[in-house]
């Protein structure tokens, strides 16, 4: 996703408003830390270091702590309002995964007859994407000596999701939807110190691409809109250049690449009705899911819930799994989800933190805990917190994250020195400034938590 940068003025930890703060907190640890009314000293400071924050007075904040033993909220503030979410939505379509997809994601469906197999798309974004080793779809086409036959997965959603910025159609972060992704739905180009031209994957591509020399107030790769052409813009000092450019996905050219790969030919067609699809399956889910959240890939969230709803009907449709998780498996969250798509991409998602807390109770109950925090991002150590929030020997924060401008949510678990394993979702909207101040913050939060609870 689009960051802005981390970079903050150097006075900023001068400010009068800071020292005060700083010095409250540390007042009152000091006031309560011997206190018996030690439950009671810990909310205080708790709400003095999320309420009174000078780093959070410029923008709307929510925060959620909450004891899944007991079902009690420690600590409450603009629970129940909405907010943006932004990547934080990831933790809905995780546990739309982990109610619909079982243990393996479905890679195709085919049916074969005497001389001909039939195979069509269930949204797999690993399928034949280059950091997935494990391509069964691509075994069983390669392998069989029968004639191929794709018949058109019945795919009604848009390329892109409501509310996305349409420009960002050349960053890695936003390929196009599809019901059979290929080469995850992008050209990567690749040049290392000594090249003269970019080494393009898939291959195919290459006769698609002009290098020119270095422009300046050019992006390193360009692409029209609507067409699969670009331009590679060579850098003046080459380092090692890696990039991921989106391409625009069309069956035809999804059946080009296919033949180009298997060096055999692709045809179009349908199956009889008299025979069945198989699923064949594909990656074990749980890798797919560490895959989305770790980076916070969302072309990878998308297509897990397409992949969902070839599940339950016949039609492959990211929305249509939205309203039927919604309905069938959230109607108890404490404030209705306003949900629109797999990524957070869009800014009409809208959630409350209270709700964050609650989905995440519940995803608890679906996964054992060790395979749960292996698969969130780990603080200090993966993920889009490996900077973040280290532990003293061991990692105490296992999270998502959501970044957009003016937007920073993290929700999670977080491991107690007491041995406790507390929910808490931190959220900020409509923040002007940069985001690092806030981090800082709510690391400062964290650890409060963990050693105080």
């Amino acid at each position: 996703m689009k960051r802005k940068s981390t970079e903050y003025p150097a006075d900023r930890s001068k400010s009068l408003d800071y020292l005060w703060f700083t010095f409250a907190v540390v007042l009152l640890i000091a006031q309560f830390s011997c206190s018996p009314q030690l439950v009671i000293s810990k909310k205080i400071v708790l709400k003095q270091m999320v309420s009174k924050s000078p780093d959070f007075a410029d923008h709307f904040t929510g925060f959620v702590l909450y004891d899944p033993e007991t079902k009690t909220y420690l600590a409450e503030q603009n629970g129940d309002k909405y907010f943006t979410p932004a990547s934080n939505t990831k933790l809905f379509t995780y546990y739309s995964g982990l109610r619909l997809l079982g243990d393996s994601i479905p890679a195709l469906k085919y049916a074969e007859a005497n001389d001909t197999l039939f195979f069509t798309g269930t949204g797999d974004p690993t399928f034949l994407h280059p950091d997935f080793e494990y391509q069964p779809a691509f075994d069983l086409l390669s392998d069989t000596t029968k004639a191929l036959i794709w018949q058109p997965e019945n795919y009604k959603d848009p390329v892109f999701g409501p509310g996305w910025s349409w420009d960002d159609y050349l960053y890695y972060y936003q390929p196009e939807r599809a019901g059979l992704p290929i080469y995850g739905n992008f050209v990567r180009f690749s040049m290392l110190p000594g090249d003269t031209t970019p080494k393009v994957n898939p291959p195919f591509f290459q006769q698609f691409v002009e290098a020119r020399p270095f422009e300046k107030q050019r992006t390193l790769v360009e692409r029209d809109l609507s067409y699969n052409s670009y331009l590679f813009f060579t850098p003046e000092k080459l380092d090692t250049v890696e990039r991921d450019v989106p391409f625009k996905y069309s069956f035809s050219l999804g059946r080009e690449l296919l033949q180009d790969t298997l060096k055999k030919p692709v045809v179009f067609g349908y199956k009889p009705d008299s025979l069945q699809w198989k699923t064949l399956k594909g990656y074990p889910s749980q890798k797919v899911y560490q895959a989305m959240l770790w980076p916070s890939d969302n072309f990878i969230a998308e297509q897990i819930l397409v992949m969902c709803s070839s599940g339950f009907g016949d039609t492959l449709s990211g929305n249509n799994t939205l309203w039927f998780v919604k309905n069938k498996y959230l109607n108890d969250l404490p404030d209705a989800p306003i949900w629109h798509d797999g990524s957070g991409l869009s800014r009409y998602n809208m959630f409350t933190p209270r709700s964050l807390v609650a989905l995440l109770e519940e995803t608890s109950t679906l996964v054992e805990q060790k395979e749960l925090f292996r698969t969130l991002a780990i603080g200090g150590q993966a993920g889009t917190i490996r900077r973040w929030y280290a532990g003293e020997t061991e990692p105490y924060v296992f999270a998502k994250t959501g970044t957009l401008s003016g937007v920073h949510s993290l929700s999670g678990f977080i491991k107690t020195n007491s041995g406790k394993v507390l929910i808490f979702s931190f959220m900020h909207n409509n923040y002007p400034g940069f985001t690092n101040p806030i981090r800082e913050q709510m690391q400062e939060v964290l650890e409060f938590v963990r050693d105080k609870y």
